[in-house]
């Protein structure tokens, strides 16, 4: 099965994940001190007030913000064909 997202990082490094992995590495990247002193810069939240909690409690996750991050620190994402 081919992984569904390729990301190139500024260096040109590139990495093949499946969606689920790519999810994974977002949260992993809306942990970071550079991506949370982007995010005040920017006003934007990864975990916005609104989507913090639900009746279950469960946090809400927006990865668009840190979507728009990986963009301005030069990564590409890639969504790969046939997947």
């Amino acid at each position: 099965m081919a992984k569904s997202i390729t990301l190139i990082n500024p260096t040109g490094q590139s990495k093949d994940l499946f969606n689920w992995e790519f999810f994974a590495l977002k949260i992993e990247f809306s942990k970071t001190a550079q991506f949370i002193k982007w995010a005040e810069e920017h006003k934007v939240s990864a975990y916005p007030e609104n989507l913090k909690s639900n009746p279950k409690g469960l946090l809400r996750f927006n990865p668009v913000p840190v979507d728009q991050f990986l963009k301005e620190m030069g990564y590409k994402i890639i969504q790969n064909e046939n997947t």
